[in-house]
């Protein structure tokens, strides 16, 4: 009973088609074939009686087999051996392959074998690939820049990497199986277990899945600060961490320099802007001086040109009192004649007119006066007609012009009005005709012609000499401020930089320079016009 029982055991064992079990000689002549080894190899049972173990055996492992088998006869098992073994088609596969010898009833003698053999190429396959991960990982661990070291739920250190090695100055061996505060200065050390107490029991993390900035101490004892990265690897009632760490000590050496660089520059900046604020008080009083300094010699020229007018007025209106006391005293003696009385009549006459062509001409020299100096007192924007007011800043100008033997000639295309400040306007053409005669006709005089044009909704002004002209070197600094020629001779180089100031910022205008050496010199203003006004209706 006892053997029919193990046959149909075994029997049920060789319809398994979960792995190949075969039974053979001590030949390799196979006797029994299981429906396993059927699927495995390819052969069906009836073809595998014709075949001996070598056929299942890749020529590689021949002498593999035969060492298999003497072990068989000398009755010897192979419990597990990880080996290839080759399908019917050729196919070669890696196998475990454990091999038992058949005795008979005494067991004394070596009847057979039975082998059983299993596929593992999908299990060699995921084992490699694991493998293979594994090792990348560990590259990863070794070349990483950063520390990373795994713990624990008791904060127990489990692995060290290479630049956690560096960074704390330990070997691997001597912090593996001690608690990770050893890595910490106070209060860190005495406080994490129970971060991690805290973290069992409530979930709640200070550190864990959060990281921040904290220090870390060296073998030597030395504290740096460093950022720390900790996640959990695993949860349950044994959880273990994972912390990944970066050496931050240059990175704060970089902060605390860039905070004081900071400061400085802050400082700097500070002073540049008191600096600034100062220059421009400086530049506006410069302006108002340069300004004042206009109107006083526009004063003086006006006294030295107004007093002639007067001169002559005072003197004929003395002639005149001469004539009137004599005709008085002929009158009186009755010896007036008919002749003196003509001639006399005649000479006031010539007087009197004298006289009114004299005052008429203060008068007009004392009225431009009087706009140019309002203008110039006052910052009000009005609208003003151009060719009309550059006539009365020309006149205004006279006494300067015939100092220099100059004349101006304004020429215009047209009626045209801009609405700006009189005043900046004055010290724009005077700074500029002054400009002329300093410069362009120092030696003799000439003509300044001043031509005004609309192109483009723009108004354009030009002043215009045939003088000396501006050295090319020169020719790009002349609108920088202080910048003169003439400083021996008390030139301040302020009057054509006020000037470009005044075009481009107050009237929101441009200005250039040409000029050429011998020929002369030519400002382009271009300022925005103001509509022109219809005609006045005649009376």
């Amino acid at each position: 009973m006892e053997t029919r029982q193990h046959k149909d055991e075994f029997e049920a064992i060789l319809s398994s088609n979960i792995v190949a079990i075969i039974s053979a000689d001590l030949d390799g002549r196979i006797t029994r074939w299981s429906a396993g080894a059927e699927k495995l190899f390819g052969y069906s049972s009836e073809s595998a009686m014709d075949i001996n173990l070598q056929a299942l055996v890749p020529p590689s492992q021949q002498c593999e087999l035969q060492t298999v088998l003497e072990k068989l006869k000398r009755k010897r098992s192979i419990p597990s051996l990880t080996t290839q073994r080759m399908k019917k088609n050729g196919d070669i596969f890696a196998a475990e392959f454990s091999v038992f010898p058949v005795l008979d009833d005494d067991g004394k003698e070596v009847l057979g074998l039975v082998s059983i053999t299993s596929d593992i190429s999908n299990r060699r396959q995921s084992e490699e690939k694991l493998a293979e991960f594994s090792k990348r990982i560990e590259t990863i661990l070794d070349t990483v820049l950063d520390g990373i070291v795994t713990v624990n739920s008791g904060g127990i250190i489990e692995t060290f990497n290479p630049a956690a090695e560096r960074m704390f100055q330990y070997r691997a061996h001597e912090v593996i199986g001690c608690n990770v505060n050893v890595l910490m200065p106070e209060p860190y050390h005495s406080e994490h277990d129970g971060y991690l107490r805290n973290y069992a029991l409530t979930g709640k993390a200070k550190v864990i899945g959060i990281g921040r900035e904290v220090a870390g101490r060296r073998k030597d004892g030395s504290v740096f600060p460093m950022s720390l990265a900790v996640a959990e690897l695993s949860k349950g009632e044994n959880p273990s961490f994972v912390g990944v760490i970066a050496d931050i000590t240059e990175a704060k050496e970089r902060e605390a320099e860039l905070e004081d660089q900071y400061k400085l520059v802050k400082v700097a900046n500070d002073n540049l802007t008191a600096s600034i604020d100062r220059l421009k008080e400086m530049q506006q009083q410069l302006v108002e001086s340069e300004k004042m300094a206009s109107l006083g010699g526009l004063v003086a020229g006006l006294a030295h040109e107004i007093n002639t007018p007067i001169g002559i007025g005072v003197t004929a209106s003395s002639h005149l009192s001469a004539i009137s006391t004599a005709l008085e005293a002929a009158l009186h003696n009755n010896t007036l004649r008919r002749s003196e009385l003509d001639n006399a009549i005649e000479d006031i006459n010539k007087t009197s007119a004298l006289i009114f062509r004299n005052l008429e001409r203060a008068a007009k020299l004392i009225s431009s006066f009087k706009k140019v100096a309002v203008d110039q007192a006052t910052d009000e924007l009005r609208e003003i007609n151009v060719v009309d007011y550059l006539q009365e800043v020309v006149l205004s100008l006279q006494p300067e012009l015939k100092k220099h033997h100059a004349t101006v000639d304004i020429s215009a295309e047209g009626r045209f009005f801009l609405t700006l400040n009189p005043g900046a306007f004055y010290q724009i053409i005077s700074n500029l005709v002054l400009n002329a005669c300093l410069h362009g006709y120092a030696v003799k005089g000439g003509v300044i012609a001043i031509a005004v044009c609309q192109k483009n909704n723009r108004t354009i002004i030009t002043v215009t000499d045939k003088g000396a002209g501006i050295a090319p070197e020169h020719l790009g600094k002349v609108f920088d401020p202080f910048f003169t020629t003439r400083r021996a001779k008390g030139g301040t180089g302020l009057g054509l930089n006020i000037v470009y100031n005044i075009v481009t910022q107050a009237m929101h205008g441009t200005i250039s320079v040409e000029s050429e050496i011998g020929k002369g010199s030519c400002f382009t203003i271009s300022l925005p016009s103001a509509p022109t006004p219809p005609p006045k209706a005649q009376d």
